[in-house]
């Protein structure tokens, strides 16, 4: 599968231990990854480096904040996917998405994350927008449970972006 028009943004901190297989998982696929990081104490901006993302660092002042800072960085692709660290994308959903970019007419998608417990899927399925034309989008800055708002319509790609427990 070629590179597609779309740019993963990532924000973290001390992520080693999990960004190498998300970095793993789109190499190939997304033609850029930027990564907003809060000055991790680990090797995570080593491996952003190695794995040829553009990285970083920035002093974390929210969530929503730091995920605004991202989205300012994402203007080299016409699409924006937001991806944590601990996130894979499947097979199927790299192929779905591939599949419609090309005549979308939506502004963003949500897609399905599914979360895996002790390397398990589990019976969880949550609609969530995760995929966006670059500039349409910013998150709200609460406090809490900030999230993307699109300026536009909205569709759904019904494939699994899956959502890995944390190891410890």
């Amino acid at each position: 599968m070629a590179h597609l028009p779309i740019t993963v943004v990532m924000i973290t901190l001390n992520e080693a231990h999990s960004l190498e297989g998300a970095l793993q998982n789109v190499a190939g696929w997304a033609e850029r990854v930027v990564i907003v990081d809060s000055y991790s104490r680990d090797a995570t901006v080593d491996i952003g480096l190695r794995y040829g993302a553009h990285v970083v660092q920035r002093k974390f002042a929210g969530f929503g904040d730091q995920w605004n800072f991202a989205l300012s960085l994402s203007n080299h692709s016409p699409w924006t996917m937001k991806m944590d660290p601990d996130e894979r994308v499947s097979p199927r959903l790299k192929q779905l998405i591939s599949d419609r970019l090309p005549t979308a007419t939506e502004a963003g998608f949500s897609v399905n994350l599914r979360l895996w417990f002790m390397g398990k899927p589990m019976p969880v399925n949550l609609p969530l927008l995760r995929l966006w034309r670059t500039g349409k989008c910013r998150f709200t800055t609460s406090h809490v449970n900030e999230h993307p708002v699109v300026n536009g319509a909205l569709g759904h790609i019904n494939g699994e972006l899956e959502h890995h427990d944390s190891p410890n």
